[in-house]
């Protein structure tokens, strides 16, 4: 198969959909040189594979059209490519610019599957035609030179009617017959219906100005009237050359912001910081898709804070969270107060004169003082306050690995290859208190004092009774079985240690038992530092596998991997937000809170939001319901499940955001009450005997509610009773129902049938009856309504999205068709004001369309949702949620100008100049903030 697929310039992670026919008739045509059992790759390069199969199809197609019919085979193929540079690429043709003729030689080349043919439009359905069809490349050849003027005349007409159609960007008289020329000769192919009014215009306009001309210069002579021309001729030239300048201005910003959002794409797992940056120039440097969509994107991911610096960095911050410390292999340490760490590169200062590596850096607030001391080659302690102070130096014979403050800056601890020293700190002084010949590698203190050392052998606690520190215990088999402790950490409430492991484990135990909990087994290298947040809730991790982790302490399960360029060596609080450095010497300042709702799990098939997506979210999955709270989705506690009933996937919330409801399993239905604490006790009402729910829709009013039986072939309709349970009412037949949606006024339900309909029902009345149905291309998968106005949209499983008008739900009116999913359309959504439309598509991505003004995608969005599965606009309208079946739920923003002043809010270091070179060759290095 990898042989058919790159023969087909394809690749078994994206096929796309237009090239399966041309490799289904070359695999046929090889099955007929088989032996009739196996189909070998000789047997399909002996067929001649795809170039001949494709070849064999058109001319097949060809032979079939007689008489002069066969003339506007060319024309029409002609018509259907266009130059870019010296590369052929193809190109829609509106169906209304093409005559009788050419619809007919169209329909015959869409029955080879070699055209496609949408409501409005025809285009060659894959690139593979234009390089196997060797009479199509004679014809492209021959017709070369006429090809490239009329390229040259659609950007022309472009540029005029961009402009307003102004009669100086008109075509010069000495040009004219160029161009005319290259319409006359294209054998009749269609022309785009501004370039011929644009031609038609350009004729008229100079014919008129040289009649003038002749009657206000009748009387001079002949030269003086050429004298004119040529003036007039002159102007216009220079006009249309400093407009084609323009042009190609802004054809090269077009080029290179898709080359530098493909770059951004690049480096998405790679340097987060670095990719957003990039995504931010190409945004800047030009309005295209890419460009606005890779800055969403990057918006859409955990994007740190990047202070750069020597390599090698470790940091820390204070207990309180105050402050950021960060020192690095050149014996530099630079101090960051916690309020300006996004925006500041900190202050620094020289630690070890010798610039050898430190290896450990440890701050603290004593008596409204910051100190900081540094572990290496030799031992520091500084007053930062004002000017550096040095309070302490010392360099012994073996190297330390780690330094700690106990919580009221009173002791310090150092841990190094051979020995733990303990100090004393006082207001202007730093005095030895003990040392002990315990290699530490590793050295934390709890709340109570106690000092905790890890190390090759197995943690051990030491508790201080008067003026001496004394070995207290040994955590249970702590380092038998998982190799040298490199990181320790207690909670600050004293609850919890933890250590960090070489090989690749977070060890726990609960200090109030004693006991040792399940590791955190999530990590894939080394871990090298570990901090819990001020608030016990999580704890960071730090490992080797250029990565931080974030664990929850409430059931030990990691909720966000950060990815670094680099080793993390370390990891801090300052408040909400997480701090982390590597050995590429940089500071990275992350969110407290990720646009990744949700990770990873089960499949998250739909999303169901109040009307103005500010109230609630929910999705359900596993048996269980997920919701969110507010603009800030602030996880809500988990409504509880009915006993006895096992929930489905299909969902709803009303308009108003006061009641969820949840299919079953079992034809029944459960919902909740939503309120200030969230979802009350549930209550069930059983619709049908049994079956599952394929979907949930509530009218507007909360009156009325349709539920779609899954693989059945009815809509149940209910309606909710004064106690708030829900009793069946109707039934709507509706073979195979998939999702459905009331419009605004709730007047009619609307359902996408698996027969290739979406079935419009009039609701007013107790017995609804069918008013419409509106034809699709493939099972309509994904159906909705917007909120404001009778806007109706449908995605179908070849990934077309439809949009109708309902003003007259009798007489639905197409409004547009779209094309740019390859794959099924699972979830499609409208803005609260009814002005955007976005769709869920099979190949990962989201699709969000200008209604009215876009033709095509503005924005097509990708993150870890692996196949899209719905999409839902959340806050207004300002946010963009995401779900897929990796279990992801992430939220984007749905304007770049947003995701800019986000970026830009915390670009940190930027991009220096040996990054542009290296990641962006040949675009100039730019302020993109």
């Amino acid at each position: 198969m990898e042989l058919v697929l790159r023969d087909a310039g394809q690749t078994s992670d994206d096929v796309q959909p237009g090239v399966l026919p041309l490799i289904s008739n070359a695999l046929a045509a090889g099955w007929t040189r088989s032996d009739g059992k196996v189909l070998r790759a000789s047997d399909y390069l002996a067929a001649g594979g795809l170039a001949h199969s494709i070849d064999e199809l058109a001319e097949s197609a060809y032979a079939g059209i007689e008489g002069e019919a066969a003339d506007s085979v060319k024309a029409l193929f002609l018509s259907l490519v266009s130059l870019d540079g010296e590369a052929i690429v193809r190109r829609h043709a509106q169906l209304d610019e093409l005559s009788d003729a050419h619809r007919s030689v169209a329909h015959v080349y869409a029955a080879a599957r070699l055209l496609t043919i949408s409501d409005t439009e025809v285009w060659i359905s894959h690139d593979a035609l234009i390089a196997h069809w060797p009479r199509l490349g004679e014809w492209i050849e021959e017709d070369r030179s006429r090809l490239r003027a009329m390229e040259r005349l659609q950007q022309a007409a472009g540029s005029w009617e961009e402009q307003g159609r102004p009669d100086d960007l008109l075509l010069p008289v000495n040009r004219l017959p160029v161009f005319q020329a290259a319409v006359q000769e294209s054998g009749g192919a269609p022309a785009a219906l501004v370039v011929r009014e644009f031609v038609t215009a350009s004729e008229s306009h100079f014919a008129s100005v040289v009649q003038q001309e002749r009657v206000v210069n009748g009387r001079l002579r002949r030269r003086a009237r050429i004298v004119t021309t040529l003036a007039v001729l002159a102007t216009v030239l220079a006009v249309i050359a400093g407009y084609q300048v323009v042009r190609t201005q802004a054809i090269q910003a077009d080029a290179q912001s898709r080359q530098v959002a493909a770059a951004a794409v690049g480096l998405r797992v790679v340097d987060p910081n670095v990719r957003a940056q990039m995504a931010t120039a190409a945004s800047v440097i030009s309005d295209t898709r890419e460009g606005n969509s890779a800055v969403l994107d990057a918006a859409a991911a955990d994007t740190p804070t990047r202070w750069t610096g020597p390599a090698d960095a470790v940091a820390g911050a204070t207990l309180d969270g105050s402050y950021v410390v960060r020192a690095n292999s050149v014996g530099e340490v630079t101090w960051w107060p916690a309020g300006v760490v996004r925006t500041s590169p900190g202050t620094t200062f020289v630690a070890d004169t010798t610039a050898a590596p430190i290896y450990a850096v440890a701050a603290v607030v004593r008596a409204g003082r910051l100190l900081v001391a540094t572990a290496g080659k030799c031992r520091t302690v500084w007053d930062v306050t004002a000017e550096p102070k040095q309070l302490y130096g010392a360099c012994p014979k073996d190297t330390t690995y780690a330094a700690a403050f106990s919580g009221d800056g009173s002791l310090l601890v150092f841990g190094g290859e051979q020995s733990a020293t303990w100090m004393t700190v006082a207001d202007q002084s730093v005095v030895a208190l003990q040392e002990a010949a315990a290699a530490a590698r590793a050295v934390t203190f709890t709340t109570s004092g106690d000092v905790f050392l890890g190390g090759d052998g197995p943690v051990t606690r030491w508790s201080r009774t008067g003026s001496a520190y004394a070995q207290l215990s040994t955590m249970p088999e702590a380092q038998t079985r998982s190799g040298r402790v490199q990181a320790l950490a207690v909670s600050p409430d004293g609850h919890w240690l933890a250590a960090g492991i070489a090989a690749s484990e977070v060890r726990l135990w609960d200090l109030t038992s004693g006991t040792e909990l399940p590791a955190v087994k999530d990590v894939t290298s080394y871990v090298n530092g570990l901090a819990f947040s001020a608030d016990n809730s999580r704890l960071a991790i730090a490992d080797s596998d250029q990565k931080a982790y974030v664990v929850s302490t409430s059931d030990w399960s990691v909720e966000r991997v950060l990815s670094d360029p680099a080793q993390v060596t370390a990891v801090a609080w300052t408040g909400t937000e997480l701090v982390s450095s590597s050995i590429d010497g940089s500071l990275r300042v992350w969110d407290g809170r990720s646009p990744i709702i949700r990770r990873s799990g089960t499949p998250l098939w739909q999303l169901t939001a109040d009307a103005t997506g500010e109230k609630w979210l929910a999705t359900a999955s596993g048996g269980k319901v997920m919701l969110w709270k507010g603009t800030g989705l602030e996880t809500a506690p988990t409504p509880t499940v009915p006993s006895g009933f096992r929930l489905g996937s299909a969902l709803a919330i009303n308009s108003a955001g006061t009641e969820l409801v949840v299919g079953t399993r079992t034809g029944a239905v459960a919902s909740w009450t939503l309120g200030e604490a969230g979802a009350g006790e549930p209550r069930t009402s059983q619709l049908t005997d049994t079956g599952s729910f394929g979907s949930i829709a509530i009218s507007p009013d909360g009156s009325t509610m349709v539920a779609t039986r899954y693989l059945g072939t009815t809509a149940i309709v209910a309606h909710r009773g004064a106690d708030g349970a829900w009793s069946p009412t109707a039934t709507l037949d509706t073979p195979t129902p998939q999702t459905g949606a009331f419009t605004a006024d709730g007047k009619e339900y609307c359902v996408g049938s698996a027969d290739g309909y979406v079935m419009v029902f009039d609701m007013t009345s107790s017995t609804p009856r069918l008013l419409e149905t509106l034809k699709t291309d493939a099972d309509p998968t994904a159906v909705t309504t917007s909120r404001q106005g009778t806007l109706l949209a449908a995605g179908t499983d070849l990934g077309t999205v439809y949009l109708w008008d309902l003003s007259d739900p009798t007489k639905p009116a197409v409004v547009h068709t779209y094309h740019d999913a390859i794959s099924p359309v699972d979830g499609v959504s409208f803005s609260p004001d009814g002005q955007h439309l976005a769709a869920a598509s099979g190949e990962g991505y989201l699709w969000l369309w200008d209604i009215g003004k876009d033709t095509t995608a503005r924005y097509s969005l990708t993150g870890g949702l692996g196949t899209a599965l719905d999409v839902r606009f959340y806050a207004n309208g300002q946010k963009l949620l995401g779900a897929g079946d990796t279990g992801q739920l992430r939220a984007w923003e749905t304007t770049p100008a947003a995701a800019r002043t986000q970026l830009c809010a915390k670009q940190g270091t930027p991009l220096t100049g040996d990054e542009w070179a290296r990641y962006l060759p040949g675009v100039a290095r730019q302020k993109v903030c």
